[in-house]
């Protein structure tokens, strides 16, 4: 009860502070609006979706007789990117990707001071969540000093070692043995709710509610189960989220949407909004656009009408706060070349993540500083993410790794697991 009522808490929070971050940015007399609308239909501007089919009934919107005779009809048709297998939807990778509220590629590797919590919402109207489903993964190791709350499964996938408490709602995966050492008047523990699979010896309390899957001759230091509750079998865990460049083509998807936009079909120069410095309000309906940079010292907010899609070459950097406003079934995705640097706390994303998705195509480190509240699915497979004073994200976080200076709070969006619905994916099943 008290778990659901913080993120029930959370997620109005999060709602609340985008609203009045809207609202502010509105009311400022030295706001600037961009529009990304087209000034009327014309007869030489292609489909507003970067070389996409035309959208159809489907996507909200009449099919167009001619594929040029209209700028963009409805939602649009959805994003893709280039994967190794072909072409597929944003929406359709989002619910493949990001099954798990938190991700680190590499090694988890929390102090002291930044305990790292995970629990579960969902941004639908009228939708209640199935509580459970916010796991974590870590493709190395978990070395943690500080306490680890999964409101889901946890997967490490070399091994576990911690000074404090890791507590589980589902169940715990470990490709390797799990030692848990009380140091410094700091008692070290942890509760799996579920099975625990353990290729190797636990070394320390842990408890188990389920079933210990363990190899023969693999022990545990205090004997805390008896042998009618072990299942003794080889047990492996794989990296448990695939951070690979097969997986998503994000340079490729950069340089083809450079060679076919639509900024010129709404006059759109790709140096609007570089450098500035008074709030700044975005409108937008579907297609692809390309930036050269973002550079915001003011409020920025997207309101957005369709699909689309932002590309920005270079650097993003947020001080004031993003704000991003999206119609009924609408959907954006930012895929960032450069870096992502956050600074000044304000709010960062949509009250409906799992619509709101940010790429990170490179290695530049993302900077999260002065403990934001953000709200999006954040994909960054070859980029540490540093929150120098904490952070709470709605959505889900997936980063090569995760640096960490306060507290980590990611309410998972469940609305994610079936995102990929209008292209055809079916919906991803939580994380045993």
């Amino acid at each position: 009860m008290r778990a659901a009522a913080a993120t029930n808490v959370a997620r109005v929070a999060m709602a609340m502070a985008l609203q009045t971050a809207t609202t502010m940015a509105g009311s400022l007399g030295c706001t600037r609006d961009v529009s990304l609308l087209p000034a009327a239909a014309n007869g030489d501007g292609g489909p507003g979706d970067g070389g996409l089919p035309p959208a159809d009934a489907s996507d909200g919107g009449p099919a167009p007789a001619d594929a040029n005779s209209a700028f963009c009809q409805g939602l649009g048709t959805p994003i893709q990117f280039p994967t190794a297998s072909g072409m597929v939807c944003t929406s359709a990778l989002a619910a493949r990707g990001h099954r798990f509220a938190l991700c680190s590629c590499a090694s988890l590797e929390p102090p002291p001071a930044a305990p790292i919590h995970t629990d579960s919402f969902d941004s639908r109207p009228g939708s209640v969540a199935m509580g459970r489903s916010a796991a974590i993964g870590v493709g190395d190791l978990v070395s943690s000093s500080a306490d680890i709350w999964s409101g889901g499964a946890l997967y490490a996938a070399t091994a576990i070692g911690s000074t404090g408490h890791i507590e589980t709602a589902g169940s715990l995966r470990t490709g390797g043995p799990i030692v848990l050492v009380s140091a410094n008047g700091q008692v070290a523990d942890g509760h799996v709710a579920g099975d625990a699979y353990v290729n190797g010896a636990i070394s320390g309390t842990l408890r188990i509610d389920g079933l210990l899957h363990q190899p023969a001759g693999a022990g545990m230091s205090p004997a805390l189960l008896p042998e009618s509750s072990i299942v003794r079998e080889a047990v492996s865990v794989a990296p448990p989220c695939d951070c690979s460049s097969s997986f998503v083509d994000l340079t490729g998807a950069i340089a083809a949407s450079v060679a076919h936009n639509d900024d010129a079909i709404v006059g759109l120069d790709p140096n609007a909004l570089a450098a500035e410095t008074t709030a700044i309000n975005v409108e937008v309906t579907c297609g692809v656009y390309v930036l050269s940079a973002i550079d915001a010292q003011k409020s920025l907010s997207f309101s957005v009408h369709g699909r689309a899609l932002v590309v920005v070459t270079g650097d993003v950097v947020i001080r004031g706060g993003l704000t991003v406003v999206l119609d009924p079934n609408a959907e954006l995705d930012l895929l960032v070349g450069g870096r992502l640097v956050s600074s000044g706390g304000n709010p960062i994303g949509s009250a409906s993540p799992a619509r709101f998705r940010i790429w990170i195509a490179g290695t530049a480190s993302v900077v999260l500083d002065d403990a934001p509240t953000v709200g999006a699915i954040i994909h960054a497979p070859n980029a540490a993410v540093g929150a120098s004073s904490g952070l709470q994200i709605s959505g889900a976080l997936l980063a090569r790794s995760v640096m960490l200076g306060g507290q980590l709070n990611v309410h998972f969006d469940e609305a994610v697991l079936s995102s990929g619905g209008p292209c055809g994916e079916p919906a991803a099943t939580p994380v045993p």
